[in-house]
């Protein structure tokens, strides 16, 4: 996979130390299994007073688990892990100098990173199937995504990811995979909500490319989507300047598809 790049400047700035600062966020760290300082990310503003301005042992996360629970940061509970990485995107260990793993909905009220992988599912005309988020989704209900976008579950590889959401989001088998081709990789990182202050996402999208296959159709397999069209690609940049298509699918597609000019 290429090096990471920052998303461009299209679609928003990326927030600077002093702006998070300036909105309420606060850095936080842990001490990982093998007693070395880790920065994780910035708190959301109203859950500055959960943690204390010292590193946090890693074996004190399940505790600030517990807390966040009782916190709006549990909407949209999972119970489902992405792997605790640092900044850098490096994974967090414990004292068995094993990956911790995280409850997925607390990664943007903590501001870490996480990765996630997306399909761009191309023609021969040069059209691309999009997706429309289930409306009981947590996140971005009702919204147009990519044909194939998802996390990447605690001690998932990417391609492992990738190929799973294939099938589940839009019924691509793996014989029909073959033509399957690295974009590239781009971190998404802004602040959410209308007063920039209902956390932070630091997401690397891994972007993936591929021919459709000849008369196929994507067809859902586990209730996430709700309906697929094939668009142009000013159409997707479209619908995302009315906030009507997922940030981060944009980025991943756009930014490899359709560069800004110059």
């Amino acid at each position: 996979m290429p090096s990471i790049q920052l998303a461009s400047d299209r679609f928003g700035a990326a927030p600077t130390d002093t702006q998070l600062t300036t909105l309420g966020y606060r850095r936080w760290s842990v001490i990982d299994g093998l007693g070395r300082p880790q920065s994780m990310g910035w708190l959301r503003p109203d859950l500055v007073s959960l943690l204390p301005a010292e590193p946090l042992p890693i074996a004190a996360i399940s505790d600030l688990v517990e807390a966040l629970r009782q916190t709006s940061a549990a909407d949209g509970w999972r119970d489902e892990c992405f792997t605790l990485c640092n900044e850098a995107g490096e994974p967090i260990v414990d004292v068995r100098h094993q990956a911790v793993g995280l409850e997925r909905s607390l990664f943007r009220p903590l501001g870490l990173f996480y990765t996630t992988v997306q399909l761009n599912l191309v023609t021969e005309q040069g059209r691309v199937w999009i997706g429309q988020r289930a409306l009981h989704k947590a996140v971005d209900p009702g919204l147009w995504d990519a044909a194939v976008a998802g996390g990447l579950t605690h001690g998932e590889q990417p391609q492992q990811a990738l190929r799973r959401e294939c099938w589940e989001e839009a019924g691509l088998s793996e014989a029909l995979l073959s033509g399957l081709r690295v974009l590239g990789s781009v971190l998404v990182q802004r602040v959410l909500g209308a007063d920039g202050r209902q956390g932070l996402q630091r997401e690397q999208v891994m972007s993936y490319g591929l021919q459709a296959p000849l008369d196929f159709t994507p067809t859902n397999q586990d209730g996430e989507v709700q309906a697929f069209a094939c668009v142009p690609l000013d159409e997707i940049w479209r619908l995302w300047q009315q906030g009507q298509f997922n940030h981060e699918a944009a980025v991943g597609c756009l930014d490899f598809l359709m560069p800004q000019p110059g």
